[in-house]
C-alpha cells in the first residue's frame, strides 16, 4: 500500500558545516538540500521536521566528523523531539578516536529511532563537541556523508 500523503522525507547538508561546536555549543544541523518531502513536513531552513499527525515516526541520522583538534574530549548527538531526546551518539574522543585515527580524523556514525509525537511536534538532529574551541565540523556533499530521514510508521 502507498499513501502519497504519509510523511516521508530525506534531506542533507550540501556542504561541510565548518567549526559548528568544540566549546560544547549545542548546533541544531541545519540538513539544507531535501532529496523528497512527500507531505511537506520538514523544513530544510531550520532543521526541523514537524509532525502533521498524532503517531510513531522513524527517524535516522548519518553523519561524518571531523574531529579538527587532539582538544576535543567528547561528541554527542541526539534525536531531539518536542516529547523527548534520546542520546544516539556518544563517542568520547581523547584516547579513543583522535589517539587511534590522528587530529582531523574523519569518523562516521549513524543513529535511529522511535518516538511518539502529536500533531505539531517537531524534531531536530542535535550535535555538540566538548574541549576547547570551536573547530569539529560534519562533512556535507551530495553522496549524503551528513543526512536525516524520517517516516511515519504508524
Amino acid at each position: 500500500m502507498t499513501n502519497s500523503a504519509q510523511p516521508c522525507f530525506l534531506a542533507y547538508a550540501s556542504a561541510d558545516l565548518t567549526n559548528i561546536s568544540g566549546d560544547g555549543t549545542a548546533y541544531t544541523v541545519l540538513f539544507n538540500t531535501v532529496v523528497f518531502d512527500q507531505a511537506s513536513n520538514y523544513t530544510a531552513g531550520t532543521g526541523t521536521f514537524t509532525a502533521p499527525v498524532t503517531g510513531r515516526y522513524f527517524f535516522n541520522c548519518n553523519f561524518n566528523v571531523n574531529v579538527g583538534v587532539t582538544t576535543t574530549t567528547a561528541m554527542y548527538a541526539f534525536i531531539k523531539c518536542t516529547s523527548r531526546k534520546q542520546l544516539a551518539f556518544n563517542l568520547p574522543t581523547r584516547n579513543n578516536v583522535i589517539g587511534f585515527f590522528g587530529v582531523n580524523a574523519d569518523i562516521g556514525g549513524n543513529m535511529s529511532g522511535i518516538f511518539d509525537m502529536t500533531a505539531g511536534d517537531t524534531c531536530i538532529i542535535e550535535f555538540h563537541a566538548d574541549g576547547g574551541a570551536k573547530t569539529t565540523s560534519l562533512r556535507g556533499g551530495a553522496d549524503l556523508n551528513t543526512c536525516f530521514s524520517g517516516h511515519l510508521i504508524c
